[in-house]
């Protein structure tokens, strides 16, 4: 019998409103400041189309039933196209595609009355009867039904604030959370849920929002709900892990290296990082330098120079470039929020121009030096023949355009940073988690897996131990979901402060303490593209074909008491269970078949390593094995065997089993 394979449907269309975001572009957007983590971790990827000007074009290239769901978010009720709005949402009813809606409808203003036969048509395919009156005084509520999973993170209890009426009318729909309001005929059903196929939350029952200090929190239980409308049985791409531990990597912004430490006054901050940081702890670290400040040319000194090439001599350090005059604003011309952001209040009237973190006489802001000529300049004058710059780091807002990234893509470098990702006691939740990447045109730009110290310390204004809290933000996203990998990322004048320098190795001692497998920053990179880029194909039940993926070498199944069967697959060399999740480890093939089996294996696997396996063969009970280790090895096998050696690469290592 033929097989039909069917691809896993993983895009989800995000509508989003420009009339809603300062800088125009999605990622000033709820869904992705606050939300596309968690769709992240489930496996999807997100498509955003902006609903006034881009829906139309885009309706007719793209066929709907090609994603997994769709996903409306406003804040605004100011659609101006409301009739494409309302086709684009039929034709995703009529093809049985998923769809969330949360925050407002997009369509309550003057065009209700306009369009009110089709939004009623369409409210009716959606089990849904509406007359959108408003309230706004709380003393008219009352909560008549609360379903388990509306109060995730923040109570409902006393923030009753607004109300809208809308009602379900299916039988298949259940309505989780429903209010009374005085005076009306019918409550006001403001979370539905309609498995795999509907589910609706009101404007200030999905996410709350501190209006004081910015900081928000779930209502809804996002892992629930997102899961349930769009289905969670399907394998998931995974960033978190490799080979059963958890992925941990370390980059360096170059600001501060050749500042004065107050820990000693005699010596750098680049110095004091060198010798109490990277030579103490010995792991793979990404360390950049803002070229000006090194260069002796400009800020620079022949001791600084002597220091950078010294620092890049270890084999443990990857290079990169940190730009050359550290953009604070990567706009020629910068936004409102930028100027105040990075412009003394006292030039923000008269501010033209690029913003530069370091004014070099005479210069302005030229993309080609900032990334070209930079990591040039450290491939020539910083770096032994046999080594070269890997990654270029963002800086300043790191939101750099198309055309800077496109550079760097050109030049064969990775690129990394902005996000600012951080769940610990000040932003107590999984909305401060950040996306895995930012869509540039053609491009990714991978950000960072967790917020600096300068975020943590105020923009180092103090206190200068903040950074400590980081360790909360790493234990935050390990359990109950392992969301986030860790991420030690700082600047070179955290060797400035005796307090920043403290908090830092502390951080460094606990991570040590957990079950890591440390990547570059470039590695990290590849594994983010490998999410992107991976396929999967269902053959049959419990029989998956991943292609394309890259370095992303983990899947994970949630929910499932079910395990690989090693005989019948291809290209798994590994598995272990965390949170309820089967993390199945993969080689280093272009196709993997995880077929899984509820029946125990006897075959030997690994289970936790701190190394990258790229492929394991068993021949007369000996195990063979080849990867890399960018620290001394260790491999878990199932059977309790421990295997140890030495960091780099490792061809058919041999084991008796």
């Amino acid at each position: 019998m033929a097989l039909h394979a069917s691809e896993v449907k993983r895009d989800l269309v995000v509508l989003w409103s420009s009339t809603e975001t300062l800088g125009k572009e999605y990622t000033y957007g709820t869904v992705h400041r606050n939300m596309e983590s968690v769709f992240n971790y489930l496996g999807y990827r997100l498509k955003y189309v902006e609903v006034n000007y881009e829906l139309s074009a885009w309706s007719k290239k793209n066929q709907i039933k090609n994603y997994a769901g769709v996903l409306t978010f406003f804040f605004d009720n100011k659609i101006k196209e409301v009739k494409n709005y309302i086709d684009f949402l039929s034709s995703v009813i009529e093809n049985n595609i998923p769809l969330l809606v949360m925050g407002e409808w997009g369509f309550v203003n003057e065009n209700l009355r306009k369009n009110k036969a089709e939004i009623d048509q369409l409210l009716k395919r959606l089990s849904l009867k509406a007359e959108f009156t408003e309230y706004d005084n709380p003393l008219l509520f009352k909560v008549l039904k609360k379903l388990d999973h509306v109060e995730f993170e923040r109570k409902i209890k006393n923030e009753l604030l607004r109300v809208v009426t809308i009602n379900n009318t299916g039988p298949s729909s259940r309505v989780h959370l429903s209010i009374e309001v005085k005076g009306e005929e019918k409550p006001a059903d403001v979370i539905i849920l309609d498995d795999r196929k509907f589910f609706y939350a009101q404007r200030g029952f999905e996410i709350f929002e501190n209006p004081y200090n910015k900081v928000s929190n779930w209502r809804i239980d996002p892992f629930y709900y997102f899961g349930k409308v769009l289905g969670n049985e399907n394998p998931i791409p995974d960033v978190t892990t490799l080979n059963g531990n958890r992925i941990a990597f370390f980059h360096i912004d170059g600001d501060g290296f050749i500042n004065t430490s107050e820990i000693d006054r005699t010596k750098t901050s680049g110095e004091i990082i060198i010798s109490e940081i990277l030579k103490r702890y010995s792991l793979p670290t990404t360390a950049s330098v803002v070229t000006s400040e090194i260069d002796s040319n400009f800020f620079g000194t022949k001791k600084s120079e002597n220091l950078a090439r010294e620092m890049f001599r270890n084999p443990f350090i990857e290079v990169a470039s940190h730009t050359f005059a550290h953009p604070l604003s990567w706009s020629m011309v910068p936004d409102e929020q930028d100027i105040k952001a990075y412009v003394d209040d006292r030039n923000i009237k008269k501010h033209k121009g690029p913003i530069l973190a370091y004014k070099v006489s005479g210069y302005q802001m030229d993309y080609y030096k900032e990334v070209v000529e930079s990591v040039e300049y450290i491939n020539q004058n910083l770096l032994s023949k046999n080594k070269k710059t890997q990654v270029l780091q963002w800086s300043g807002n790191c939101r750099p355009p198309e055309i800077a990234i496109e550079l760097v893509e050109k030049q064969g470098l990775a690129q990394l940073n902005g996000g600012d990702s951080r769940f610990d006691k000040t932003f107590n939740s999984y909305t401060g988690l950040s996306a895995l990447y930012r869509q540039v045109g053609q491009y990714l730009q991978v950000y960072s897996g967790a917020a600096n110290e300068n975020i943590y310390t105020n923009l180092w204004q103090g206190p200068f131990n903040g950074f400590i809290n980081v360790i909360d933000n790493f234990k935050n996203t390990d359990s109950p979901y392992r969301i986030k990998p860790i991420n030690i990322y700082y600047h070179f004048y955290s060797g400035e402060k005796v307090s920043s320098l403290a908090a830092l190795k502390s951080i460094y001692d606990w991570v040590l303490t957990q079950e890591i497998n440390p990547l570059f920053a470039s590695e990290y990179v590849q594994v983010v593209k490998g999410f992107e880029s991976a396929r999967i194909d269902k053959i049959k039940k419990n029989h998956f074909r991943i292609t394309n993926n890259g370095l992303l070498r983990t899947i994970r199944f949630d929910k499932t008491i079910l395990t690989p069967d090693y005989n019948l697959s291809k290209n798994v060399v590994g598995h272990f269970v965390k949170n309820n999740s089967l993390y199945v480890s993969l080689g280093d093939l272009d196709q993997t078949d995880i077929v899984l089996s509820n029946q125990n294996t006897s075959n030997v696997y690994i289970s936790h390593s701190n190394s990258i396996i790229d492929k394991v063969l068993i021949k007369n009970n000996e195990m063979f094995l080849r990867g890399k280790a960018n620290v001394p090895l260790e491999i878990k096998l199932s059977n309790g065997k421990i295997i140890k050696g030495s960091r780099g690469n490792f061809r058919d290592l041999k084991v008796a089993l």
